[in-house]
């Protein structure tokens, strides 16, 4: 397999991520509103993320981080459930059996 060098392209919306310019005589950085800072841990691999990129780049892996963290809640919550299922129906048979003993 041949390994190429890849470089990042232009921005498809035209824009700059960070530009220097002046203004009043002075230098100025010119940040693009979408280039942002991201850290946190890649879901897949479990490796630091600590970066600027386009917003719009970031996210695929954002929504794939949202998804595994949704997906933790609902199973979080399925537990939860059960256990309380489990917790109700064994009251209920303790009431039955009380309620038996004493003839109701």
């Amino acid at each position: 397999m041949n390994k190429h060098e890849v470089i990042i392209g232009d921005c498809p919306l035209g824009a700059k991520c960070e530009e220097l310019k002046e203004k009043d005589g002075k230098p100025i950085l010119v940040r693009c509103p979408w280039y942002t800072m991201v850290r946190g841990r890649k879901v897949n691999t479990g490796e630091e993320v600590d970066d600027w990129g386009c917003a719009i780049a970031w996210l695929p892996a954002l929504l794939t981080n949202n998804t595994a963290a949704v997906t933790g809640c609902a199973i979080s919550t399925q537990n939860l459930q059960n256990n309380l299922l489990q917790s109700l129906g064994d009251k209920n048979k303790d009431i039955k059996e009380i309620k038996e003993i004493e003839g109701r």
